[in-house]
Protein backbone atom coordinates (compact mmCIF):
# COMPACT_ATOMS: atom_id res chain seq x y z
CA UNK A 1 0.00 0.00 0.00
CA UNK A 2 3.26 2.30 0.80
CA UNK A 3 3.95 1.98 -3.23
CA UNK A 4 0.85 2.82 -4.25
CA UNK A 5 0.87 5.67 -1.98
CA UNK A 6 3.82 7.13 -2.98
CA UNK A 7 3.54 6.56 -6.83
CA UNK A 8 4.36 9.16 -9.20
CA UNK A 9 1.05 9.19 -11.14
CA UNK A 10 -1.55 10.18 -8.11
CA UNK A 11 -4.54 9.78 -10.35
CA UNK A 12 -6.74 6.79 -8.79
CA UNK A 13 -8.46 4.87 -11.49
CA UNK A 14 -10.90 1.63 -10.91
CA UNK A 15 -7.79 -1.08 -11.14
CA UNK A 16 -5.56 0.39 -8.47
CA UNK A 17 -8.90 0.40 -6.21
CA UNK A 18 -9.56 -2.61 -7.02
CA UNK A 19 -5.74 -3.52 -5.97
CA UNK A 20 -5.96 -1.50 -2.57
CA UNK A 21 -9.26 -3.39 -1.36
CA UNK A 22 -7.13 -6.75 -2.01
CA UNK A 23 -4.21 -5.26 -0.05
CA UNK A 24 -6.28 -3.59 2.44
CA UNK A 25 -8.29 -7.34 2.84
CA UNK A 26 -4.78 -8.92 3.01
CA UNK A 27 -4.02 -7.24 6.11
CA UNK A 28 -7.40 -7.59 7.64
CA UNK A 29 -6.62 -11.22 7.31
CA UNK A 30 -3.34 -11.23 8.67
CA UNK A 31 -4.15 -9.43 11.64
CA UNK A 32 -7.47 -11.91 12.20
CA UNK A 33 -4.79 -15.09 11.27
CA UNK A 34 -2.79 -13.49 14.59
CA UNK A 35 -5.49 -12.85 16.64
CA UNK A 36 -6.75 -16.33 15.43
CA UNK A 37 -3.37 -17.51 16.23
CA UNK A 38 -2.82 -15.78 19.52
CA UNK A 39 -6.76 -15.66 21.34
CA UNK A 40 -7.53 -19.42 22.03
CA UNK A 41 -11.34 -18.05 22.26
CA UNK A 42 -11.95 -16.72 18.99
CA UNK A 43 -9.82 -20.02 17.24
CA UNK A 44 -12.44 -22.30 19.56
CA UNK A 45 -15.29 -20.60 17.45
CA UNK A 46 -15.86 -21.85 14.05
CA UNK A 47 -16.97 -18.73 12.50
CA UNK A 48 -13.56 -17.68 12.71
CA UNK A 49 -12.60 -19.80 9.75
CA UNK A 50 -15.04 -18.85 8.04
CA UNK A 51 -14.04 -15.36 8.28
CA UNK A 52 -10.88 -15.94 7.08
CA UNK A 53 -12.02 -17.36 4.00
CA UNK A 54 -14.36 -15.17 3.12
CA UNK A 55 -11.20 -11.81 3.72
CA UNK A 56 -9.19 -14.36 1.50
CA UNK A 57 -11.56 -15.64 -1.59
CA UNK A 58 -13.67 -12.73 -1.75
CA UNK A 59 -11.54 -10.12 -0.14
CA UNK A 60 -7.74 -10.88 -1.57
CA UNK A 61 -8.22 -12.80 -4.52
CA UNK A 62 -11.93 -11.62 -6.15
CA UNK A 63 -10.51 -8.20 -5.39
CA UNK A 64 -6.96 -8.84 -7.12
CA UNK A 65 -8.47 -10.92 -9.81
CA UNK A 66 -11.07 -8.53 -10.92
CA UNK A 67 -8.11 -5.17 -11.08
CA UNK A 68 -6.39 -7.86 -13.36
CA UNK A 69 -8.41 -8.32 -15.60
CA UNK A 70 -9.87 -4.61 -15.96
CA UNK A 71 -6.25 -4.18 -17.10
CA UNK A 72 -5.67 -6.96 -19.11
CA UNK A 73 -8.64 -7.20 -21.18
CA UNK A 74 -9.05 -3.82 -22.47
CA UNK A 75 -5.28 -4.24 -23.20
CA UNK A 76 -6.10 -7.37 -25.34
CA UNK A 77 -8.43 -5.83 -27.31
CA UNK A 78 -6.32 -2.83 -28.23
CA UNK A 79 -3.13 -4.85 -28.96
CA UNK A 80 -5.19 -7.00 -31.38
CA UNK A 81 -6.88 -4.11 -33.06
CA UNK A 82 -3.41 -2.46 -33.61
CA UNK A 83 -2.23 -5.45 -35.09
CA UNK A 84 -4.86 -5.48 -37.99
CA UNK A 85 -2.87 -2.95 -39.53
CA UNK A 86 -5.06 -0.04 -39.14
CA UNK A 87 -3.61 3.62 -38.03
CA UNK A 88 -3.18 4.41 -34.28
CA UNK A 89 -5.90 6.68 -34.65
CA UNK A 90 -8.46 4.23 -35.89
CA UNK A 91 -7.77 2.23 -32.64
CA UNK A 92 -9.42 3.39 -30.15
CA UNK A 93 -8.11 4.33 -26.44
CA UNK A 94 -8.01 1.52 -24.31
CA UNK A 95 -10.07 3.46 -21.60
CA UNK A 96 -12.84 3.38 -23.91
CA UNK A 97 -13.03 -0.48 -24.07
CA UNK A 98 -14.22 -0.53 -20.18
CA UNK A 99 -15.76 2.65 -19.10
CA UNK A 100 -14.47 4.09 -15.78
CA UNK A 101 -18.29 4.71 -14.80
CA UNK A 102 -18.53 0.65 -15.20
CA UNK A 103 -15.56 -0.30 -13.30
CA UNK A 104 -16.18 2.07 -10.16
CA UNK A 105 -19.85 0.98 -9.68
CA UNK A 106 -18.59 -2.77 -10.06
CA UNK A 107 -16.37 -1.81 -7.48
CA UNK A 108 -18.87 -0.35 -4.92
CA UNK A 109 -21.26 -3.12 -5.51
CA UNK A 110 -18.44 -5.86 -4.78
CA UNK A 111 -16.83 -3.71 -1.56
CA UNK A 112 -20.65 -3.68 -0.74
CA UNK A 113 -21.14 -7.50 -1.58
CA UNK A 114 -17.52 -7.86 0.61
CA UNK A 115 -18.49 -6.32 3.61
CA UNK A 116 -22.29 -8.21 3.33
CA UNK A 117 -20.25 -11.28 3.86
CA UNK A 118 -18.00 -10.36 6.19
CA UNK A 119 -21.41 -9.29 8.33
CA UNK A 120 -22.90 -12.75 7.55
CA UNK A 121 -20.35 -14.70 9.20
CA UNK A 122 -21.77 -12.89 12.79
CA UNK A 123 -24.88 -12.27 11.68
CA UNK A 124 -26.44 -15.19 9.54
CA UNK A 125 -29.42 -13.34 8.74
CA UNK A 126 -27.35 -11.40 6.21
CA UNK A 127 -26.46 -14.31 4.01
CA UNK A 128 -29.09 -14.34 1.50
CA UNK A 129 -28.61 -10.20 0.84
CA UNK A 130 -24.83 -10.79 0.95
CA UNK A 131 -24.90 -13.55 -1.71
CA UNK A 132 -27.31 -12.09 -4.12
CA UNK A 133 -25.07 -8.89 -3.60
CA UNK A 134 -21.70 -11.23 -3.98
CA UNK A 135 -23.53 -12.44 -7.07
CA UNK A 136 -24.64 -9.30 -8.60
CA UNK A 137 -21.32 -7.65 -8.26
CA UNK A 138 -20.38 -11.16 -10.31
CA UNK A 139 -22.76 -10.42 -13.05
CA UNK A 140 -21.66 -6.63 -13.24
CA UNK A 141 -18.33 -7.90 -13.92
CA UNK A 142 -19.60 -10.47 -16.38
CA UNK A 143 -21.67 -7.57 -18.03
CA UNK A 144 -18.27 -5.05 -18.17
CA UNK A 145 -16.43 -7.75 -19.97
CA UNK A 146 -18.97 -8.83 -22.32
CA UNK A 147 -19.28 -4.96 -23.74
CA UNK A 148 -15.42 -5.12 -23.80
CA UNK A 149 -15.57 -7.88 -26.30
CA UNK A 150 -18.58 -6.20 -28.48
CA UNK A 151 -16.17 -3.22 -28.43
CA UNK A 152 -13.77 -4.92 -30.00
CA UNK A 153 -15.76 -7.06 -32.55
CA UNK A 154 -16.98 -2.95 -33.28
CA UNK A 155 -14.10 -1.83 -34.12
CA UNK A 156 -12.66 -5.20 -35.38
CA UNK A 157 -15.15 -4.80 -38.37
CA UNK A 158 -14.75 -0.92 -38.65
CA UNK A 159 -11.23 -1.58 -39.54
CA UNK A 160 -12.16 -4.29 -42.07
CA UNK A 161 -14.59 -2.03 -43.83
CA UNK A 162 -11.96 0.68 -44.10
CA UNK A 163 -9.53 -1.71 -45.61
CA UNK A 164 -7.27 -1.71 -42.99
CA UNK A 165 -8.00 -5.14 -41.71
CA UNK A 166 -6.51 -6.64 -45.09
CA UNK A 167 -2.91 -5.25 -44.21
CA UNK A 168 -1.07 -8.51 -43.13
CA UNK A 169 2.00 -7.12 -40.85
CA UNK A 170 4.92 -9.71 -41.46
CA UNK A 171 8.27 -9.70 -38.79
CA UNK A 172 11.13 -11.40 -40.95
CA UNK A 173 14.14 -12.38 -39.13
CA UNK A 174 16.95 -10.07 -39.65
CA UNK A 175 19.67 -13.21 -39.89
CA UNK A 176 18.91 -16.09 -42.03
CA UNK A 177 17.17 -19.21 -40.46
CA UNK A 178 19.58 -22.39 -40.52
CA UNK A 179 18.72 -25.88 -39.93
CA UNK A 180 19.22 -27.61 -36.90
CA UNK A 181 21.96 -29.78 -38.31
CA UNK A 182 24.09 -26.62 -38.83
CA UNK A 183 23.43 -25.23 -35.37
CA UNK A 184 25.51 -25.50 -32.54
Amino acid sequence: MWLQHTRRRKIHDATSLYFRVAMLSLLAFAVSAAAIFLLPEIAADPRSAIWLGVLALAGVFVSAITGMMYKIVPFLNWLHLQRLGAPLSAVPNMKKMITAEAMTGQLRLHVLALLLLLAAVWLPGLSRLAGVAFAASCAWLGWNLVAAVRRYLDFRDRIRASGFGSLMVICLPLTPIRPLAERS
